[in-house]
């Protein structure tokens, strides 16, 4: 039995995954029956995932990405109704992690890295924008992503494995472009 946390159930008995979609469509495919737990505590997340359905190896395929908005999938999981044994609804909130503010000494390496893509950006070897950023989890990637949200950049596009609550203070500055991550884990202060 396999159990998908959904935040929308579609007229076709598609769903539309919660914050973290991983291998839903990969259970949903090999289960033999399938419960759907509905959040109702979050929004419908639906326009957010990008879920890709391949062949076994070694038939699969290259992902086609080459910018940080391609989608090279559905934003849905295809489920077979006559798996579903069963819908439930769950009121409980995502418990994503809370980051702690970023120490001096981390802050100071956010500091030099933002001078140095300042610094590369006006000898006109990055555009104004930077390029796709990729940035990985823990005190200094935090930092950095603080650092960027206080600086002159714009426009930024960014890959990111998990986007935590750093994502939505770029937003909030209006720094962030497009966003593309495995996973949200934004935590309940966000």
């Amino acid at each position: 039995i396999a159990i998908i946390e959904a935040t929308e159930i579609l007229p076709d008995g598609s769903i539309v995954p919660g914050a973290a979609s991983g291998i839903a469509q990969e259970v949903a495919h090999h289960a033999k029956q399938i419960l759907i737990e509905v959040n109702t505590s979050m929004p419908s997340f639906k326009g957010l995932h990008d879920v890709v359905y391949d062949q076994n190896p070694p038939h699969r395929r290259p992902l086609m990405i080459s910018r940080v908005d391609d989608r090279c999938g559905e934003p849905i999981v295809r489920l077979d109704p006559g798996k579903v044994i069963g819908i439930v609804e769950s009121q409980l909130p995502d418990q994503g992690r809370t980051l702690p503010p970023p120490r001096q000494d981390e802050l100071k390496i956010a500091e030099h890295i933002t001078e140095f893509m300042e610094s590369l950006v006006k000898r006109g070897t990055l555009p104004p924008n930077l390029l796709p950023l990729q940035s990985g989890v823990g005190g200094i990637a935090n930092a950095v992503m603080v650092g960027f949200s206080k600086s002159k950049f714009q426009d930024l596009e960014l890959y990111t494995e998990v986007a935590q609550d750093n994502v939505l203070d770029l937003c909030d500055a209006g720094k962030l472009k497009f966003c593309s991550t495995a996973a949200l884990s934004f935590s309940t202060g966000g």
